[in-house]
This record gives structure tokens, sequence and C-alpha cells, in this order.
């Protein structure tokens, strides 16, 4: 998929614009090598996929907290077509 350079810059504006516990935090956007790179916060367990494939290899329940944040955004109907589950 090309993006168009004004459709990056809106990108990166709404990505800087996002505040949220469950989301990652922005940090910065560069361009290196004619490739837009945007650098976010530091996620040490993975994606929420991976942190609930690892609980269900190990037969245990995902993070209490996860479950809670998860089920509060999908009250809200932020999670629904994500391939989260």
């Amino acid at each position: 998929m090309v993006c168009t350079r004004q459709a990056c810059v809106e990108e990166v504006r709404l990505l800087a614009s996002v505040s949220h516990p469950n989301v990652l935090a922005y940090n910065e956007a560069l361009i290196e090598n004619n490739k837009l790179c945007i650098v976010m916060e530091y996620a040490p367990d993975g994606d929420v996929r991976k942190v609930i494939q690892k609980a269900q290899q190990a037969r245990k329940l995902p993070p209490e907290d996860l479950v809670g944040s998860l089920r509060t955004d999908v009250n809200r109907g932020w999670v629904g077509r994500s391939k989260v589950f």
C-alpha cells in the first residue's frame, strides 16, 4: 500500500494526539532511506495477542489488568474488528 506524504503526516499527527493507557505512546517520527519510521513506546511483553497466546500455552489466564482493560475497551466499542482473539 502506497501512502501519500500528506496521509503519512496526518497519521503521525493522529498518533501523536492519542493518549490512552491501552495504546502505546508515540515517541517520534523520521524519514530514513525515503521511508517513514514511527517510533513508539516499547512493549516488553509484545502485543496483546502474544500475551494471550503465552498465557494459553501455560494453561493460565491472561493478566487480570489486561483482561479488565480489554473488557472496558470492548464495552466502549474500541475493540471489535481487530484480530486480537
